[in-house]
């Protein structure tokens, strides 16, 4: 699993889960998650120590301020982000390969912002496979050849059984603010692919089939 992202990208969270739990307080929104990086190091916090691996430039531990602070601890983090200078982090299979999804559930969340709309690029951000046709699951950015006017966030997965991707779905950077704190969360049930920024549901796609 890899987690990269555009010049000067900040996560704050990520977490893999294979279902949603409702959450009362601050402590609860992870329970449950399979693995949890909250950023402020390597760790995974979550069950099994999955921990991240670095690879430079990344500066993890950043203290946020202010309402950046309160955001991140009002969703469960702990205050603290990485910063990706075009370095990246991998988590590999996991601990025990408990990365290795399988079924035909899932939610994966990453809080991120990227700090000039300028810095948006056609790569992966939250990845999970080994090109399409070994494709779990993938965070991504792209322009899809329209330039930076165009660039959109986006989820794409892959079921057994169907060659290269199963499901997509996407929304223009423009539409949710290209430089703003994002909660991006995915969520496939079996029936459907879900596409969430900040509480909302911008994108949807039939698919249906195991991980």
């Amino acid at each position: 699993m890899k987690f990269t992202t555009c010049l000067a990208s900040t996560f704050a969270a990520l977490a893999v889960a294979h279902a949603v739990h409702a959450a009362q307080e601050p402590q609860q929104i992870f329970s449950g998650a399979i693995a949890v990086w909250h950023m402020g190091d390597a760790k995974d916090s979550a069950g099994r120590n999955s921990a991240l691996k670095t690879h430079d430039p990344v500066k993890l531990g950043v203290e946020l301020a202010g309402a950046e602070r309160a955001a991140s601890l009002a969703r469960g983090g702990d205050g603290k982000a990485a910063q990706l200078d075009g370095g990246w982090l991998d988590a590999g299979q996991g601990d025990g390969g408990e990365l290795n999804l399988t079924g035909d559930k899932f939610t994966a969340l990453i809080r991120m912002r990227c700090p000039a709309a300028s810095l948006w690029s056609t790569r992966g951000v939250f990845t999970k496979g080994g090109g399409h046709d070994r494709l779990v699951f993938n965070f991504f950015s792209h322009d899809f050849d329209q330039g930076p006017e165009g660039m959109r966030l986006g989820c794409e997965i892959g079921v057994e059984g169907k060659a290269g991707l199963a499901g997509q779905v996407t929304v223009p950077v423009a539409q949710i603010g290209a430089t703003n704190w994002h909660d991006v969360i995915v969520r496939y049930d079996g029936r459907e692919l879900a596409l969430f920024i900040d509480g909302v549901a911008l994108g949807r796609k039939t698919v249906s089939g195991r991980l």
